[in-house]
């Protein structure tokens, strides 16, 4: 961009800074949760045509018509920091004969991605759009646009591969151009290339712009945000051992590590019926003292 664009863009960037701060404690404290959702993407959008109205421009009336302001986008020749990297990344990753998934949750950013990929790095880059083709038909869609193609690169929204496709493990590589705060689809998402017949390492990438004047932290507030409910998620289910025994009311200070009760529950399955009872008795005695605290504490388990 130039210094010109780029001081308008700043300039707007405070604009709405101001208008927020002043909303914070307001009625339209609710407005601003719902203006704060688009925030992280207007630094990957700020291109003319890939804006959060139909011409493509970018425009705001938080809250209810009196915080007006538009930005016409930079030119479209203009290759913005993040741009770059993914195309020195893509460009890395097909010399060591890997293919790579890029994500974007906006839809209309896809075709902006496909643009500059297939003009700089002269490859096809295909796009999966889940209103034109139905979920039945996508492992059709993508022998034909991907395998038949010979595409090196696949451009996709995520909840379009979240569920039902075991045909992409041809690519190994997975960026996040854009995050999502869904921490279900994340994973699914990324499972796609993690499945059996994969056969090179797989490598995913979440790309977030930060600065130490704060301009870009937004978009690491939300990796850090979706990284957490990943984890919380993980624990949950079991899939990270030390979470889910802390889930279960386990704390720092348990006998049994989760690496122990992992040895307990292979030795249980092999019909150790005192590794069972073991580990029985450890559960019900974690479960019995938080019940304890949380009657101590008035509350209800």
């Amino acid at each position: 961009p130039t210094a010109e664009q780029g001081a308008k863009a700043m300039a707007l960037f405070r604009r709405l800074n101001e208008q927020i701060k002043k909303d914070r404690f307001t009625k339209d404290m609710g407005k601003l949760m719902g203006a704060l959702t688009e925030a992280p993407s207007f630094l990957d959008r700020c291109i003319q045509g890939v804006g959060n109205q139909e011409d493509g421009s970018w425009s705001s009336e938080y809250p209810d018509g009196r915080g007006v302001w538009s930005f016409e986008g930079f030119d479209p020749a203009t290759r913005l920091p993040k741009e770059k990297w993914l195309l020195d990344y893509l460009d890395n990753q097909f010399s060591q004969g890997r293919d790579a998934i890029v994500l974007s949750w906006h839809l209309n950013l896809l075709p902006r991605l496909r643009e500059i990929i297939e003009k700089d790095l002269k490859v096809i880059a295909p796009i999966l759009y889940s209103d034109k083709v139905a979920p039945k038909n996508r492992e059709t869609w993508i022998q034909k646009e991907l395998d038949g193609r010979g595409a090196k690169v696949f451009l996709v929204n995520p909840v379009s591969i979240s569920t039902g496709l075991n045909a992409l493990i041809r690519f190994s590589s997975i960026v996040w151009f854009e995050n999502c705060l869904n921490a279900y689809t994340f994973r699914q998402a990324n499972g796609r290339i993690i499945r059996i017949g994969q056969r090179q390492p797989q490598e995913l990438t979440s790309l977030c712009y930060d600065s130490e004047d704060s301009r870009g932290a937004v978009q690491v507030l939300l990796h850090r945000l979706l990284m957490h409910k990943v984890g919380v998620s993980e624990g949950i289910e079991g899939l990270d051992p030390a979470a889910a025994l802390q889930a279960a009311g386990v704390g720092d200070q348990d006998s049994l590590a989760g690496k122990d009760i992992g040895r307990l529950i292979s030795s249980m399955l092999d019909g150790d019926e005192s590794s069972l009872r073991l580990l029985q008795r450890e559960f019900i005695d974690r479960l019995s003292t938080k019940t304890d605290e949380a009657t101590a504490l008035g509350g209800v388990v």
